[in-house]
């Protein structure tokens, strides 16, 4: 006999939907396109659909992506359709094997001293310049509200500067893990959650010049510390709360996943 006080996967999932239709209402109300995704196949289909009605849409399209670092991307396999499709891409973010940026193949995986790192990585930010004036720009969001807000922090701002201002179409992708009450509530989410994990995540996976990132007391201590250290990545902040009436009113693009995805 089935134990009626067990909470099946099909009632979490009929719960998580009915938390994000409540949810995509309000962005619907601030002028922001939002969706419904089950699932990671679901969100990969829904993002390349949207790319095609948008071929249709934006004057003088040019067919170029431009995109922002974001652990959801990898998990709904963004990266490798796009390699397979008909468009540019504007990647800062593509990377060898071993996590390091491809523009560093070549040199040996190891502490580089200053004149030689910055010159490479200087390649790096001139990628991230022509991701913003591109025809669809994809991120994803540190969090979002259910009164429909947008709230992400960056380090170096490329992800904020495309979704607010520059290209043509704006789609996001973001988990349901990230919906919470408040502005306040997401704020706290990037510094005690979302913003340690990421140090330990450019430290673990990527180059070894993030190394360091794993001495911010975040990650030492668990918790935000306001420590204001240099290379703490939590430099600007962005709290998009919908477009200009009449302006814009079609470009941000918002896919809530029904699934915990990112950091």
């Amino acid at each position: 006999m089935m134990n009626s006080e067990k909470t099946t996967d099909k009632e979490l999932r009929d719960f998580n939907k009915n938390r994000i239709s409540t949810v995509i209402k309000n962005f619907k109300k601030r002028r922001m396109n939002a969706y419904y995704a089950e699932d990671e196949l679901s969100a990969n289909n829904l993002v390349f659909e949207l790319i095609e009605q948008f071929k249709g849409a934006i004057p003088d399209w040019k067919g170029e992506i431009g995109i922002a670092d974001s652990t959801t991307l990898h998990q709904i396999d963004l990266f490798e359709r796009l390699a397979k499709e008909d468009l540019t891409v504007y990647n800062p973010f593509d990377r060898l094997e071993d996590g390091r940026y491809r523009v560093f193949e070549g040199q040996p995986n190891e502490w580089l001293p200053k004149d030689v790192y910055i010159p490479l990585f200087n390649k790096v930010f001139e990628t991230m310049r022509r991701a913003l004036a591109t025809d669809v720009f994809i991120a994803g969001a540190n969090a979002i509200t259910r009164k429909g807000d947008i709230v992400s922090t960056d380090g170096v701002g490329n992800r904020l500067a495309g979704v607010i201002f520059g290209p043509k179409k704006v789609i996001m992708v973001v988990g349901s893990n990230k919906i919470v009450g408040t502005i306040d509530e997401a704020l706290d989410r990037i510094k005690n959650i979302a913003a340690p994990l990421n140090h330990i995540r450019h430290a673990n996976k990527h180059d070894i010049q993030f190394n360091k990132l794993l001495e911010l007391p975040c990650v030492e201590k668990g918790f935000c510390h306001e420590c204001k250290h240099p290379n703490c990545t939590r430099r600007c902040t962005m709290i998009l709360q919908g477009p200009v009436e009449d302006m814009y009113k079609d470009r941000i693009h918002l896919i809530i996943v029904g699934k915990s995805l990112g950091l």
